[in-house]
């Protein structure tokens, strides 16, 4: 394959093709390195520095080499946890060898991967404007080489960036409200704006049910709150998927609690039966009175 493309007379873009097709075939037999040599040493050539695919994956092999030899780096660091014979042939498979050259060579490769998969990866954001519906895999690695690095607000920058080049991308939405739950837990009210954001992108997603919690203990006893954040679950709810959620069905006990005006809510009422045939883990007590047994916890959960 590799001797085909060397010689082959084609189009720029049937090169470029050619290129990616060979990459992943050597990369699916196990021969990582092999592909990232292979895909460093044209990357840099026309025309397949202007493909953000290319470019992409360069980075992305990059950044996975980086996190082998990481692990790599861990496993020599710790003695394998065992008997004493797994111990004996742990150290004898240092003994022999200078540590410090073969921690600073580990040192130099793990620094020239990282730096490769930057530049590749930071080369790919400077296309975004032109291909953003093409790069998110590309984008979330890029962001998890930083915060690896011990650089999460660029991380976050990264993805803020994606996310405004690509506002109705869920995934956009999602990689910067995972990075804020990771690494800035305590700023409830940028959790909070994003998440709002994503929920009305899909109001099915679990996501909901964390964006209802952080507002349960922040806006207090406010009824056009609890208004919003009753129509807000019960259409996640609604979703097969979510019924045999426990903490859904948990958030809605609360909000009813607080919110008894939810009785004449057209939005309840019109579901009174549907969803007993939906989720089958609500059982009806008496007339307009439901509850809903957590599976977890073998008790009902009154919903009226």
């Amino acid at each position: 394959m590799k001797q085909i493309f060397s010689v082959h007379q084609a189009t720029s873009r049937v090169r470029e093709e050619m290129l990616l097709e060979m990459c992943f075939f050597i990369a699916s037999h196990g021969n990582l390195v092999e592909s990232y040599d292979i895909m460093t040493s044209h990357v840099s050539a026309d025309p397949f520095k202007a493909n953000p695919l290319i470019v992409g994956y360069c980075g992305l092999m990059a950044y996975l080499l980086w996190k082998e030899e990481m692990r790599k780096g861990e496993e020599v660091a710790t003695p394998p946890i065992g008997d004493k014979e797994s111990l004996d042939l742990h150290g004898e498979a240092l003994n022999g060898q200078d540590e410090s050259t073969k921690s600073r060579d580990m040192a130099v490769k793990v620094t020239s991967l990282a730096s490769s998969a930057l530049i590749h990866l930071e080369q790919l954001t400077s296309m975004m404007p032109q291909h953003h519906c093409s790069v998110g895999m590309f984008v979330h690695k890029h962001a998890e080489l930083l915060e690896g690095l011990g650089r999460p607000m660029e991380a976050l920058n990264v993805l803020l960036h994606y996310q405004q080049s690509c506002p109705k991308e869920i995934n956009a939405n999602r990689y910067v409200c995972d990075h804020l739950r990771a690494h800035c837990p305590a700023d409830i009210e940028l959790r909070m704006h994003h998440l709002g954001v994503l929920v009305q992108l899909d109001e099915s997603c679990p996501d909901v049910l964390e964006l209802l919690d952080l507002q349960l203990h922040r806006d207090g006893s406010s009824s056009h709150n609890y208004r919003n954040m009753f129509e807000t679950l019960v259409r996640f709810l609604d979703y097969p998927c979510n019924g045999a959620d426990p903490k859904g069905w948990s958030l809605l006990c609360q909000i009813q609690s607080l919110w008894p005006e939810y009785l004449s809510s057209e939005l309840w009422t019109s579901r009174l039966h549907w969803w007993r045939k939906l989720n089958p883990h609500i059982t009806q007590c008496h007339t307009h009175t439901y509850t809903h047994t957590c599976p977890h916890v073998g008790r009902p959960l009154p919903l009226l």
